[in-house]
């Protein structure tokens, strides 16, 4: 099997952000990359577009592919796109999870990656964590970073996983990790970052989060704080009765939608 990795980067709306993105790929470890896929989630600007542009004069033109959701699917809808993709079409031995928003500096968390692996051949679950003691919050608000430290405690009491960053969505996963996920039982909304960091982390025999710098993003977040918050207050909520209380396996459950890309 490959050591090589396909990369999945998020993008929404991201048309001013995407020659940054592709700046960014042309400064990853070109040595473990396979393919990387640009995930658009039904974008109303010109994403699409401008990637098929910036791709056109990339020096990787022939790693890049566009999976463009048929359907706007939600943060977590997508990412089940990716995740389905990567165990269907990919022989590689891990995906990694990227966004293109601009807080975080994509060459340096992958590149971060790939030297934890080579250091560590055994590793199965990387995620990254703005909050310890190494990391730059620049121009990032203390509300946020507060309440993020907030969440992190109670994601602890209720799941017993200990994260300094549980809702992480800059991830790099083993492929053998993902054989047992059930991709209905997790939520299509953004919480699905610390849904799937929970269940990998219980299943995990290597895990390690890597301290980034983190700061206000190239393009404003559209999440709303209050209403993520309480949406995963009750998914943490029902994890601690359904799975640490009563034991049942299955904890999680929610709509199952119909998702379909198409490959560019």
């Amino acid at each position: 099997m490959s050591k090589k990795f396909t990369i999945y980067i998020l993008l929404y709306n991201s048309e001013k952000s995407i020659n940054w993105v592709f700046d960014e790929i042309d400064k990853f470890d070109v040595n473990y990359i396979n393919q990387i896929y640009l995930v658009d989630n039904k974008s109303l600007d010109n994403t699409i577009e401008k990637c098929k542009e910036r791709r056109a004069i990339s020096h990787l033109k022939e790693k890049i592919k566009l999976l463009c959701n048929n359907n706007n699917y939600g943060m977590g809808g997508s990412l089940k796109n990716c995740i389905e993709n990567f165990k269907s079409n990919s022989s590689n031995e891990f995906m990694c999870i990227l966004h293109s928003n601009g807080k975080g500096i994509n060459s340096k968390i992958f590149n971060s990656f790939v030297n934890e692996y080579k250091n560590n051949l055994n590793v199965d679950f990387l995620t990254t964590t703005r909050f310890s003691k190494s990391t730059n919050l620049a121009n990032y608000p203390k509300s946020r970073v507060y309440g993020n430290y907030i969440f992190n405690l109670i994601t602890f009491i209720l799941s017993g996983k200990y994260f300094t960053d549980s809702g992480s969505g800059l991830v790099l996963i083993k492929r053998d990790l993902l054989k047992d996920v059930n991709l209905d039982d997790l939520t299509n909304g953004p919480q699905f970052n610390p849904m799937l960091n929970i269940f990998l982390k219980a299943k995990s025999k290597n895990f390690k989060e890597i301290p980034i710098d983190w700061r206000e993003g190239k393009l404003p977040s559209n999440i709303s704080v209050l209403s993520y918050s309480i949406e995963l207050l009750k998914i943490l909520t029902k994890y601690f009765i359904f799975s640490r209380v009563l034991k049942r396996k299955n904890y999680w459950k929610f709509k199952s939608l119909e998702r379909k890309y198409t490959l560019i």
